[in-house]
């Protein structure tokens, strides 16, 4: 199956190998899938300094911004204040 797929003439060896490294190649989408994971999943707790847990918030940014997941500042800003506890 694999053959009959990529048995072409037209194909030379660095399209193939770029073919199939975008097709299988999961390691990145795995990293942003992590990354917005973490952020999303965050929250501020009572019993540690706010100081501590918005270097943490700010660490988390700085990992989606690696992983060129750049979110629009107002939907960062709306998510870390949802992170804040209701009170």
């Amino acid at each position: 199956m694999f053959f009959n797929v990529y048995c072409f003439d037209s194909y030379t060896t660095k399209s193939l190998w770029n073919e199939l490294h975008r097709k299988y190649n999961t390691e990145d989408q795995g990293l942003k899938k992590y990354s917005i994971f973490k952020f999303m999943r965050y929250q501020i707790v009572e019993d540690r300094f706010v100081a501590e847990q918005t270097h943490e918030i700010i660490n988390l940014e700085h990992a989606l911004a690696d992983a060129e997941m750049k979110l629009p500042e107002k939907f960062m800003v709306m998510s870390i204040v949802d992170k804040f506890l209701k009170s």
